[in-house]
């Protein structure tokens, strides 16, 4: 998309914002597959991987307490397992974001699993208190990496409940 059509939609929003009266840029609301659905919360994080392989090598119970057995599983089947453990723990700290000022931190990085489907693109698999929490959600996740860096943005959707 050009810059100028992306500067006549960001304008349309802000527009529609001022009409609406809304606080907070999560106030507006996006539609995914026929289904309108207000932003509840939007995290990005960036992490270098090397950090992580470092972690990894360093502290043998690393793995363990960040990634769960799936993750684990699927991640050392790959040929550089270090930069999808990168991008793994980018996309739970993107989630743990779009949360923050919503709700106290009443979950470990293992309660979020990410998991890859038959197509590759990753989804996001919830356990304990954040399962519960977030039964009226829907997650969109974007999970990237160059040969040094991780990052992965998040966007976390209410449902329409009507």
């Amino acid at each position: 998309m050009r810059l100028k059509n992306i500067t006549k939609k960001l304008k349309k929003y802000y527009e529609l914002g001022k009409k609406c009266r809304l606080r907070h840029f999560s106030q507006i609301f996006l539609k995914f597959g026929g289904e309108m659905m207000e932003i509840y919360g939007i995290g990005t994080d960036i992490i270098e991987i090397s950090r992580i392989e470092t972690s990894i090598n360093r502290t043998k119970t690393f793995k363990e307490k960040v990634y769960t057995k799936n993750e684990i599983e699927h991640i050392e089947k790959k040929r550089n397992p270090y930069a999808s453990y990168a991008g793994r723990f980018a996309a739970k700290e993107a989630v743990s974001k779009a949360f923050r000022d919503r709700s106290e931190k009443f979950f470990s990085l293992r309660d979020i699993e990410i998991l890859n489907d038959e197509l590759g693109k990753p989804n996001i698999i919830l356990y304990n208190n954040l399962k519960d929490f977030t039964k009226n959600f829907v997650f969109q996740v974007s999970i990237s990496h160059s040969k040094e860096y991780a990052v992965s943005t998040v966007i976390i959707s209410k449902k329409d409940t009507k």
